[in-house]
């Protein structure tokens, strides 16, 4: 189950030497995550670990130290700025983000059912279930916003969507007519992902090891993604076996970075995040 969580609050001090990057995030993502972000990010800087010994787990507080070739400070802060409005998630990819959680908790609600959609879930909802076109041109909107302005996520070579199940009936494959825009916009090429098996809906599924079983090994990417930047776009994010599996599949297929990026998460199969 991957840990998910936002960035609450950053500061970045360039007249330090060496300069310091402070985040505040709403829970304790694991060490490298925040690291690994602002690496493929920002190739030319060297991000430095703090010597903590075997014990430097990143707590919901962190300096970072920065060297090497800086960008602008706007830059920095124009990523950290991205990362308190969406979720990042620790999860297969080298970078995974999420626009925002499909519903979200509240006391008064006696089950999960009846918990509010966030306006991107309820979007969601509109244009999966619904099949409401305005709903999917504004999220494919945001998707491409998102990635064009992401300092890793823009220089992707190819772009690609996660497959729908067999079972996924006659509604619209949003995910490949998003892809399909996203890679308009970057520049980039449209590569499918194909199942090699049928798959059940994961929605349907309570048992997680089963969730996990019905994805494993039922998704196949060409070879045209040999040394390529990948990034895999999808529509709903639960616990993360889909987009663990297409990973698996592109790294299989020679691909040098996946980045991944859904347009709502789930609370459930959310670990660690203090709602």
């Amino acid at each position: 189950m991957p840990v998910c969580y936002r960035v609450t609050d950053y500061e970045y001090r360039p007249t330090d030497v060496p300069p310091v990057l402070r985040v505040v995030c709403t829970t304790s993502p694991p060490a490298t995550s925040i690291r690994e972000v602002l690496r493929f990010s920002f190739p030319d800087v060297m991000v430095g670990e703090p010597d903590r010994g075997s014990m430097w787990m990143l707590s919901d507080e962190e300096d970072i130290l920065l060297s090497g070739s800086l960008p602008p400070k706007d830059e920095i802060e124009g990523l950290l700025m991205m990362m308190t409005k969406a979720l990042t998630v620790r999860d297969a990819c080298d970078i995974s983000h999420c626009l925002d959680f499909y519903k979200y908790p509240v006391e008064t609600a006696e089950t999960p059912e009846d918990w509010p959609y966030t306006p991107t879930g309820g979007s969601l909802f509109r244009a999966k279930y619904r099949g409401n076109k305005p709903e999917a041109r504004r999220i494919q909107e945001e998707l491409t916003d998102f990635a064009s302005a992401h300092p890793a996520l823009a220089r992707s070579d190819v772009v690609a969507a996660i497959p729908p199940s067999s079972e996924h009936g006659n509604r619209p494959d949003w995910p490949a007519v998003w892809a399909s825009g996203v890679a308009g916009v970057l520049r980039a090429r449209v590569v499918a992902l194909r199942r090699t098996r049928p798959t059940r809906l994961q929605k349907g599924i309570e048992d997680r090891e089963e969730r996990a079983r019905n994805q494993r090994g039922s998704i196949a990417a060409e070879r045209l993604v040999a040394g390529s930047t990948v990034l895999v776009l999808d529509d709903l994010y639960m616990q993360g076996d889909s987009m663990e599996e297409a990973v698996r599949a592109l790294r299989e297929a020679g691909a040098t970075a996946v980045f991944g990026l859904c347009v709502a998460k789930t609370v459930k199969g959310c670990r660690a995040y203090p709602f």
